[in-house]
């Protein structure tokens, strides 16, 4: 008598999905960007340590230190091809236009159309099958 095996799943030996550039790309940028904001949070402390705070520099030191490390974090999931991404980057947008609002600034058209151009290339990595 033969044992019978059971058939070996066909991907187990393929090599991972390789990425797009577009893909890489957006990793990096996303990377950086998130290091760059948490050390534009840190600056921003030293100088509102230097001249003395006031509630709005305080809101501003601690919101560049969180939205940096949010975006951190999305590059984070954006590099395992995580779809979560794309609601993670609408949910920072909105948070920074919401606090653009809180602050009396108005409405922060910079982080829109960049937020939105971003989301697109989310959306489009999603059809392209590289996020799931």
């Amino acid at each position: 008598m033969t044992a019978s095996h059971p058939p070996e799943p066909e991907n187990q030996n393929q090599p991972p999905i390789e990425r797009s550039k577009a893909f890489a790309s957006l990793v990096t940028i996303l990377t950086a960007s998130g290091i760059l904001g948490v050390l534009a949070g840190l600056i921003h402390l030293l100088g509102a340590m230097a001249s003395g705070f006031t509630p709005v520099s305080a809101a501003d030191v601690i919101f560049n230190i969180i939205f940096g490390g949010m975006i951190f974090f999305c590059s984070r999931v954006l590099a395992r091809g995580k779809a979560l991404v794309i609601w993670l980057a609408l949910g920072c947008v909105a948070l920074s236009i919401l606090y653009s609002f809180v602050l009396g600034r108005g409405f922060n058209y910079v982080i829109a159309t960049v937020g939105a151009l971003f989301i697109w290339q989310l959306f489009k990595l999603k059809q392209q099958g590289e996020l799931s």
